[in-house]
């Protein structure tokens, strides 16, 4: 090929792209609000989709979970799911933190789980962090290699040898 000048240049080659398999849903368990299940006013379609976005949900009840992921998952339109998930607004069961964007389809919702405390206080009592858990042990998985070699690069294992450690007791 040539451009306008006339100098000649090649076009790359288009790279392979490999495709990584889905990973496994690992999710078993959903923990709901128990005022949803004992809300006589709330329909059963609303109680399914909530109990599903709480499957989603961290221990803070925050989510990024996207509607057409939870139409999918239940085999129901992404209208219905729209509903639903408007009716669990009215009702204060969730709550839009931040809306999806152009970048960013998904909205961070938040399951109230008591209407009481606010999601600052929420996020505060969570005990985990907030990564997802293959994430964490994808991190845990790097750290330990980068321990093992800075600890073979310290100090050989015959220096351990000669120290003799006292142990203490205490009364």
């Amino acid at each position: 090929m040539f451009n306008a000048e006339g100098k000649k240049f090649l076009i790359p080659k288009q790279p392979k792209v490999k495709l990584k398999p889905a990973l496994p849903d690992r999710r078993q368990i959903a923990v709901l609000p128990l005022r949803a299940i004992q809300d006589k006013t709330l329909n059963h379609a609303a109680v399914r989709v909530l109990a599903l976005v709480c499957s989603y949900a961290n221990r803070a009840g925050i989510t990024w979970v996207g509607q057409a992921r939870l139409a999918s998952d239940i085999g129901v339109t992404f209208r219905a799911i729209s509903r639903q998930i408007n009716i669990l607004k009215k009702k204060k069961y969730i709550e839009i933190l931040v809306k999806g964007g152009k970048l960013s389809h998904t909205a961070t919702m938040r399951v109230i789980y008591n209407p009481t405390i606010g999601v600052d206080d929420a996020i505060a009592l969570q005990t985990d962090d907030m990564r997802s858990p293959a994430m964490a042990i994808l991190e845990e998985m790097e750290m330990e290699k980068k321990l093992s070699k800075a600890s073979k690069r310290a100090l050989p294992e015959s220096t351990f040898q000669h120290q003799q450690i006292p142990l203490i007791a205490f009364a």
